[in-house]
């Protein structure tokens, strides 16, 4: 797939993950007749997470209303008439929304997404924002929180209690790198690749930290991955209390 003058030579690339398919799977994301809202930053996460939603829900025939929104700024660095054509060419209904000052993110694709009346909204987090999450929380409030795999509304956001929309994160488990990898190679129309930051001083330390701990311990993020699956699953295993959950997770041994 290429980029010429504004134009695609469209050929959907195949994209598929085992870890991607698992917490699907394992934290039932999607279910029969679900409406989900992907959210479209430009970034290359956020496509692969779109072409992954196809590919699975084609290969299990699951029925499923793909659709796919973005909210921006001007100076957001993504351009909304590549991304019209590119999901034109998947038939894919494609929202373009200005961003808004006064309500957040968050708030602002729930609305999005209840006005529209999908019932789920996809989000491409990625191993590298779980593990800047959890760590800020860790060393710098004292918390043991988590990005959830599955985030209902009413635990997400209070100004808009109306309408159940539940959040999806299929890509907790996969690192950045490798969407950037394919996204390259299959040419998708996504923005610039920005230097790593967080929202703020600390956070872009605490990345820089785990990039520097990754050339010494190349299994560094599989390791947080692993260890932060018992705190993923505590709102998804009802039949299990927190501290079941936790104990079991517990390594006891000297």
């Amino acid at each position: 797939m290429g980029e010429q003058g504004g134009e695609f030579s469209f050929q959907s690339p195949q994209l598929h993950s085992s870890l991607a398919e698992w917490a699907l799977d394992e934290y039932q994301m999607l279910q029969e007749g679900d409406r989900v809202l992907v959210c479209l930053s430009g970034s290359s996460s956020t496509l692969c997470l779109l072409h992954l939603l196809r590919q699975f829900c084609q290969t299990r025939r699951l029925k499923v209303q793909l659709a796919a929104v973005t909210v921006g700024s001007a100076d957001s660095g993504v351009d909304p008439r590549a991304l019209m054509l590119y999901l034109k060419e998947l038939d894919v209904p494609y929202f373009y929304e200005p961003l808004a000052s006064h309500e957040s993110l968050t708030d602002q694709l729930m609305h999005h997404a209840r006005h529209r009346q999908y019932n789920v909204l996809a989000m491409a987090s990625t191993l590298d924002k779980l593990a800047d999450r959890f760590l800020t929380s860790l060393l710098h409030r004292g918390e043991l929180c988590a990005l959830q795999a599955v985030q209902r509304s009413e635990d997400v956001s209070k100004s808009h209690p109306e309408g159940a929309v539940r959040i999806i994160r299929p890509l907790l488990f996969l690192r950045e790198k490798t969407f950037e990898q394919f996204a390259a190679a299959h040419g998708l129309p996504c923005r610039r690749t920005m230097a790593r930051s967080g929202s703020n001083t600390g956070e872009r330390s605490l990345g820089e930290l785990l990039q520097q701990q990754e050339q010494q311990h190349p299994l560094v993020y599989q390791n947080i991955r692993n260890a932060l699956r018992p705190i993923l699953s505590l709102r998804t295993e009802a039949s299990k209390s927190a501290y079941e959950m936790l104990r079991s997770s517990l390594n006891t041994r000297e």
